[in-house]
């Protein structure tokens, strides 16, 4: 199964419950699909919206990662054997395989 395309896009829904307590949540989306919801207290709201950013940017970062491991790999079949180049295989191996796994 293939995740939803990009754009994904987040919105602040933030506001107050019936009992006036003010708390942060934020949508993310693409289109008419809701992907994740962001929720906490209202002070933490800065660290909320960061999340749902991060969130939010996960196809673009999945599409970065993969073109960097190509990248990596013809760098490694060109002979440079550096130690941050495999360094660098490793981690975005393991984050690809990660948002993949069930694809």
């Amino acid at each position: 199964m293939n995740h939803t395309p990009p754009p994904w896009e987040y919105s602040n829904m933030s506001g107050c419950d019936i009992s006036d307590n003010a708390y942060s949540a934020f949508h993310i989306g693409a289109g008419n699909t809701l992907i994740a919801q962001v929720f906490g207290a209202y002070e933490n709201m800065e660290t909320d919206e960061a999340n749902a950013r991060l969130i939010a940017s996960a196809p673009q970062l999945l599409d970065a990662a993969q073109v960097a491991l190509t990248t990596i790999i013809n760098i490694w079949k060109k002979g440079i054997d550096d130690p941050d180049v495999i360094r660098s295989w490793n981690l975005l191996s393991d984050a690809i395989h990660t948002a993949t796994q069930n694809q």
